[in-house]
C-alpha cells in the first residue's frame, strides 16, 4: 500500500488555514516515503497578502484585485521547497482548509504561477470520486447576459470565446444549448460550429417567467429558482441530461456572499426590478436540477466585481463535487479556456491548463497518468488511494468510500467518469439524482471533515442516507431502463413497419386486382431495380416470369396433392397472370418493329 500510494497519489500541495480570523499558515505537503510530509512555510497576518481585516466592505466600493501579492515573507522558502520537491512541470494543488474566510478573495492561479511558472489547481476540501455522465454525446448550456448600464460587447465577446473553445477544446460530439440576450443571437448564427450541434433558444420562450419579484436571492437558502434565466433554462433542457453549464457575465458581492449579475429579464433590459444577482444556493439549485456535473464562469473584461464571481465560484466549488472553472479573458487569449475544456472532458490524460486567467478546482484524478486506460481497476483504486491519503479521520473517509461504486470493474470507464448510460444523453431525471446523490455525500462528508456531532450519530445518518439514497437510485433506474425498453421496442416496431416485406410474406399474401397488381406483387421479389427505368423494370419483370414458368414445370411433375396446396395455386395463378402480360409485351415490341 506505501508504494501504491506512493506512487498514485503524488502530488504536491500548499495548504492555506486560518490560525485565528486575521492570521494564516501555509505549509507544503508532499509524499516521502509512501507518507505525507508537511513542510511549514509561512505563518503569519493575512495582511501581507493585501487582505485588511475591512478588507468584505473595501471589496464592495474597490473590487480591484491587483491590491492582492503573495506575501512576501512565504515566497524564498515556497520558491526552495517547491524546487526540492517538485519535477518540472507539475502543478501546484492549492488546498484551503476551512474555515478559511478572506483567503477565497485571493487569485491563487496569478499568484502562484508568477512565482513559480507552473500550473496551479485548487483542491476541493472532500474526496469524491468521478461523476456519471453521458458516455458519447456531451449536452452543455451557455448563459450570457448584461446586466443595464454595462456594455454587451464584452459578453458578447465572451460569449463567442465560450462556443469556440468548447467545440475545440472537447474531442467528443457536443451539443451546445446558447441562452442569451437577444441582441447576441446574431454573431452566435454566424458561428461555424464544425461537428457541434448548436440549438440557439429564443428570449420569446422565457415571457412566461417573468415576473416582478422583489425578494433578494442571496438571502434565500432555500434554492428556489426565482431567476427568469435559470427557470427559462430549467425548462428548455428538460429533454435532455446537461453535463456542464458555462456562464458569461459580471460578478455582484454582497456582505462576504459572492453572485453574477444578468440582465433583468431574457427579454429585454429594464430598470424594472424583475431579478436580482443569482447566489450559490440558488444556482446550486439549478446545477442539480439540469444535472450538471461541471460549471464554468467567463469573467466580463469589464466586470463589474471580479472577487464577487471569484467568491460564487468559491462556494459551487466547495458544494459540488463536479470540476469547476472560471476564465478571466482580461488575463489570457480564449485557447487558455479551451486547453482547460481539454483537461476536464478529454477521455485521455492531458496538462493542465498553465494560464493566469484560469481558477479551476478539480479532483485529483485528472491529473492521473491511469485516466483513459483500458481497466477502470486502476482509476478506482487511485481514487481509494486519495481517499486514504486526505481523509481527516476515519468517518469521512467511511463516507468517500461508500461513495464509490460497489464494483469498479462494473462501473468504471475510458474516461475519467464512470458511465451512466452509453446513448447519446442519459435522461434528465437520473442525472439530477445523481447530482442530489453527490450533493447529500459531500455535506456528509463536511460534517465528519469538521466533527461537529459524535461520530456515533453522524455515521447512523450516514448509513440512513446511503441507504436512502441506494433507494432512490435504484427506483430511478428501474424507469430508467424501462424507458429505454419502451424506446427500443417502438424503435423495432418502427423498423419492422419500414422494411420490405419477406418472400415468404410476398408469395403468402392473397392476390387479387388484375395482372398488373400481380406482377407487381411476384416479379420483385428478390429484384434489385426499384430505382430503375421503366424499360429495366419490365424485363427484370419478364425475367422473373420465366422463372416461375420454370418452377410451374416441376410443381407438375409433383405428386398430384403438392400442385393442390394453396402456395401452388397462387404462384400457378401468377405464372398464368404473367405470361399473358408477356405476350402482350411481345405483341407490342412487334408492332413497334413492324415498317
Amino acid at each position: 500500500m506505501a508504494e501504491l500510494l506512493k506512487r498514485e497519489n503524488d502530488i504536491v500541495t500548499l495548504k492555506m488555514e486560518l490560525t485565528r480570523p486575521q492570521h494564516a499558515r501555509a505549509a507544503l505537503q508532499f509524499q516521502a516515503g509512501g507518507r505525507l510530509q508537511s513542510l511549514p512555510l509561512w505563518e503569519g497576518g493575512i495582511d501581507e497578502w493585501g487582505l485588511a481585516p475591512s478588507i468584505a466592505s473595501d471589496l464592495r466600493t474597490r473590487p480591484d484585485e491587483s491590491q492582492f501579492h503573495i506575501a512576501p515573507r512565504l515566497l524564498p522558502s515556497l520558491h526552495t521547497a517547491w524546487l526540492q520537491h517538485a519535477e518540472p512541470g507539475r502543478p501546484l494543488w492549492i488546498h484551503l482548509a476551512k474555515p478559511y474566510g478572506a483567503l477565497r478573495y485571493l487569485p491563487w492561479e496569478r499568484l502562484l504561477l508568477d512565482a513559480l511558472q507552473t500550473p496551479v489547481l485548487m483542491l476541493p476540501d472532500f474526496i469524491f470520486p468521478p461523476p456519471r455522465e453521458s458516455a458519447t454525446m456531451l449536452d452543455i448550456a451557455v448563459c450570457a447576459s448584461a446586466p443595464l448600464n454595462c456594455e454587451h460587447a464584452h459578453i458578447r465577446d465572451g460569449l463567442v470565446d465560450a462556443i469556440q473553445a468548447i467545440v475545440s477544446g472537447i474531442d467528443r460530439p457536443v451539443r451546445l444549448h446558447v441562452f442569451a440576450d437577444a441582441e447576441m443571437g446574431e454573431p452566435v448564427r454566424h458561428l461555424s460550429p464544425g461537428s457541434a450541434e448548436l440549438i440557439l433558444h429564443s428570449p420569446a420562450d422565457a415571457e412566461r417567467f417573468v415576473v416582478e419579484d422583489p425578494s433578494s436571492r442571496l438571502l434565500d437558502s432555500s434554492g428556489t429558482l426565482r431567476s427568469p434565466w435559470l427557470l427559462w433554462m430549467r425548462q428548455a433542457l428538460k429533454p435532455y441530461s446537461t453535463d456542464a453549464v458555462h456562464f458569461v457575465c459580471h460578478g455582484h458581492l454582497s456582505g462576504t456572499s459572492g453572485a453574477m449579475l444578468l440582465a433583468q429579464s431574457p427579454l429585454g433590459r429594464t430598470e424594472n426590478y424583475l431579478a436580482g444577482p443569482v447566489g450559490a444556493c440558488e444556482l446550486t439549485s439549478f446545477l442539480t436540477q439540469v444535472g450538471a456535473w461541471a460549471t464554468a464562469f467567463s469573467a466580463s473584461r469589464d466586470n463589474h466585481n471580479p472577487v464577487g464571481l471569484r467568491a460564487l465560484a468559491d462556494e459551487i466549488a466547495q458544494s459540488l463535487p463536479g470540476p469547476m472553472l472560471l476564465f478571466n479573458a482580461a488575463y489570457d487569449a480564449p485557447a487558455a479556456l479551451a486547453q482547460s475544456y481539454r483537461f476536464i472532458h478529454a477521455q485521455s490524460a492531458q496538462p493542465p491548463p498553465r494560464s493566469r486567467a484560469v481558477y479551476l478546482y478539480c479532483q485529483p484524478y485528472l491529473v492521473s497518468p491511469t485516466r483513459g486506460a483500458s481497466d477502470g481497476g486502476e482509476l478506482s483504486e487511485q481514487v481509494r488511494s486519495h481517499i486514504e491519503l486526505y481523509s481527516r479521520n476515519d468517518t469521512q473517509r467511511d463516507s468517500a468510500l461508500k461513495s464509490l461504486p460497489l464494483s469498479a470493474a462494473a462501473s468504471a470507464t475510458r474516461s475519467p467518469s464512470f458511465v451512466q448510460a452509453a446513448s447519446k444523453s442519459i435522461s434528465a431525471v437520473t442525472a439530477a439524482t445523481e447530482r442530489l446523490a453527490e450533493q447529500v455525500q459531500v455535506q456528509y462528508q463536511q460534517a465528519m471533515r469538521d466533527e461537529v456531532l459524535p461520530e456515533a450519530i453522524v455515521q447512523r445518518d450516514l448509513d440512513t442516507a446511503m441507504d436512502t439514497i441506494d433507494l432512490l437510485r435504484q427506483a430511478v433506474g428501474d424507469i430508467e431502463r424501462r424507458r429505454i425498453h419502451g424506446e427500443i421496442e417502438q424503435r423495432l416496431v418502427e423498423i419492422e413497419q419500414d422494411a420490405p416485406p419477406t418472400v415468404e410474406a410476398l408469395v403468402e399474401a392473397p392476390i387479387e386486382g388484375p395482372a398488373d397488381s400481380v406482377i407487381e406483387h411476384h416479379f420483385l421479389i428478390g429484384s434489385d431495380v426499384a430505382d430503375s427505368t421503366e424499360q429495366a423494370l419490365l424485363q427484370a419483370q419478364i425475367e422473373r416470369m420465366d422463372q416461375i414458368a420454370d418452377y410451374r414445370l416441376q410443381v407438375e411433375q409433383l405428386p398430384g396433392e403438392a400442385t393442390e396446396s394453396p402456395l401452388d395455386r397462387r404462384i400457378l395463378k401468377a405464372k398464368l397472370d404473367l405470361e399473358q402480360r408477356k405476350l402482350q409485351l411481345s405483341d407490342s415490341d412487334e408492332l413497334e418493329d413492324a415498317p
